[in-house]
């Protein structure tokens, strides 16, 4: 059995500081300290049982997948989500030798880490009951190829392949919460915060506008090809699918690693702030704001004309603001 040296982390700092990582690391020194694992004193038996109970309160998450255990599912996130150096270095496409150095260096631990001896933890220190950790959660059969892709390079054998492979997941897949959601709200309070059930709108389900449908899709895809592209104003009555048409976008495109980040009109004057924290990541972002108009008297569309033709910020390459609005001109006129 392979002793789980989280202190050896530099990069994945997240994985270090999570409670369940450090009880089970220290549930298994002491099961690695005594070879015969005949004796187990009260301290590792209360680890054993704190991680199970703490295991099983992730038995509600919305995005439970069912294909894994509930314990590496919990490191699968964990690698998943840890933002450092490496992995946002990986989001952006870029290759820094000595990054992957230390990625290689860390990967017997995560290594170590998702394939920890929970069967004989259990008949150690859990009186051969049973394990929570080694249960599959009740989840469904999982959404996309992604976590079989971390399973993968977690089980391989060569730290240094395994590095690089990771490195390609980060790049296609993106880390931290641009991993796990495809959608978000944005505010100055609360800042990003993922959606857990975002609206699964396909094109298919919109009927009519055939045309406008295909110049958003095209305008998308140079947007995403890194060619000439437009912001878009999506104007006309209520119910003619406005807003579902963007929200079916960012889901027809999310494998491309398109997110949606809506805006509340409300936010306004804080577009340039939500854009200087996107202008860093390797993703491309739809800036979402609905149902937008001023009247004539309301100041707001002024930050809203410097966000968007520079002022001091300008706009990324990788955001794209779409509008929806009743109005063609959304400024009322007199």
């Amino acid at each position: 059995m392979k002793k789980i040296d989280l202190e050896k982390l530099i990069l994945f700092d997240n994985i270090r500081g999570d409670a369940l990582a450090a009880k089970a690391a220290a549930l298994f020194a002491a099961l690695y300290d005594d070879a015969s694992g005949l004796s187990a004193g009260e301290e590792p038996v209360r680890l054993y049982y704190e991680t199970q109970r703490g295991l099983l309160a992730a038995r509600a998450d919305a995005n439970a997948d069912g294909r894994f255990t509930y314990w590496r599912r919990h490191v699968l996130r964990l690698v998943a989500e840890g933002e450092n150096a490496f992995s946002l270095s990986a989001e952006r496409g870029e290759a820094d030798p000595g990054l992957c150095a230390l990625a290689a260096a860390e990967m017997p631990v995560l290594k170590a880490l998702y394939e920890s001896d929970w069967n004989r933890a259990a008949a150690v220190f859990g009186g051969g009951g049973p394990c929570v950790a080694d249960m599959m959660p009740p989840g469904c059969a999982g959404e996309g190829d992604a976590p079989l892709a971390l399973d993968r390079i977690l089980r391989m054998r060569d730290a240094a392949e395994a590095a690089s492979a990771l490195a390609a997941y980060y790049a296609r897949e993106a880390c931290g919460g641009f991993g796990r959601y495809t959608a978000f709200s944005f505010s100055r309070d609360c800042g990003l915060v993922g959606a857990e059930r975002p609206d699964p709108v396909r094109f298919e389900d919109l009927i009519g506008y055939a045309p406008q449908k295909e110049r958003i899709i095209e305008n998308t895809e140079f947007f995403l090809d890194g060619r000439p592209y437009g912001n878009m104003l999506l104007y006309g009555d209520r119910g003619t699918g406005k807003s579902s048409s963007v929200k079916a976008l960012a889901n027809r495109f999310k494998s491309r690693g398109l997110r949606l980040v809506a805006l509340p009109k409300a936010e306004i004057d804080a577009l340039p702030a939500l854009m200087d924290a996107l202008a860093p990541r390797g993703c491309k972002f739809i800036v979402f704001i609905d149902d937008l108009s001023f009247e004539e008297n309301e100041t707001g569309y002024k930050a809203f004309k410097s966000a968007l033709e520079g002022g001091v910020h300008a706009q990324p390459a990788n955001t794209l603001v779409c509008v929806t609005s009743n109005r063609r001109n959304i400024v009322k006129e007199i």
